[in-house]
């Protein structure tokens, strides 16, 4: 399968069932990792340095537009700053179509959410007190532990959120 000369292989295209999807053209590699909600928050325990979150979907053009920002983060502070970055798409398809369309450099692990899972998400975000109602672009900082530092909806929570990830961690 092809997308604007992009050769997408899929675990289904080769035999296989599953829901990675590998893209390679040049120097442009990636790889769909699916995860659900209880290894994303078991994961964030153990992170070594704070990790700024963000949810984001394919087809929601606010997530779109903030994705390199938190690229540009990620290359900038990368050494005391994790940046995940986690799509609520239903189909692993739109998000890999989405990631070759905008051509963003294979240097962030593109994290898709296991289908079906959404309500168990929403559940762990309850149990911190966290803001997340569904709404994208959702954002969230945490410290090493796991623990809620801040969380933020659209462009203005991107903005307070990146600001207090900024600080935490170079004070």
């Amino acid at each position: 399968l092809t997308v604007g000369g992009w050769l997408i292989l899929t675990d289904e295209m080769e035999g296989k069932k599953g829901d990675i999807y590998r893209t390679q053209a040049e120097n442009f590699v990636f790889e769909l990792q699916p995860i659900d909600a209880a290894t994303l928050f078991a994961t964030l325990a153990q992170k070594e340095k704070p990790t700024l979150l963000m949810l984001h979907a394919s087809w929601c053009t606010s997530c779109k537009a903030i994705i390199p920002d938190m690229l540009s983060l990620k290359r900038n502070h990368g050494e005391h700053l994790d940046v995940m970055l986690v799509s609520i798409d239903f189909e692993s398809y739109a998000l890999a179509r989405s990631i070759v369309k905008q051509q963003h450099e294979g240097r962030y692990v593109p994290y898709i959410l296991r289908q079906g899972d959404l309500p168990n998400l929403q559940a762990k975000f309850d149990a911190v007190n966290a803001q997340f109602k569904g709404g994208i672009p959702y954002f969230a900082l945490f410290d090493s532990r796991g623990a809620l530092l801040q969380d933020g909806l659209g462009r203005f929570g991107f903005e307070d959120v990146k600001h207090q990830a900024l600080t935490k961690t170079h004070p």
